[in-house]
């Protein structure tokens, strides 16, 4: 947490030595070598990626129904149609079973 001044300021919490470790800005390649850390502890097989994000995008890809709903829809509101008007219109039922 930087200062008015933009000096780095300590933050107490109790039971925390703050004083333990001088506060320091990192430098950049410290701060890629962290980073290249934290992501080799949770790097995944180029193999597993694959299939989890092809698993994935298949999930979350609308249908083409949904998205040609989602069209209709738009268009209506931005005709300045209210909500209920495009319900009744499109003829779904404000409640579902």
């Amino acid at each position: 947490m930087r200062t008015a001044s933009g000096a780095l300021s300590r933050q107490t919490l109790e039971g925390v030595d703050v004083d333990e470790e001088p506060l320091r800005e990192l430098t950049q390649a410290e701060y890629e070598e962290l980073m290249a850390g934290i992501r080799g502890e949770r790097q995944v097989s180029p193999k597993e990626e694959s299939q989890v994000s092809s698993l994935a995008n298949a999930e979350l890809a609308p249908s083409q129904e949904a998205m040609d709903l989602g069209l209709k829809i738009w268009q209506l509101r931005k005709a300045g149609y209210s909500r209920l008007q495009i319900l009744e219109q499109l003829e779904i039922p404000l409640k579902v079973p």
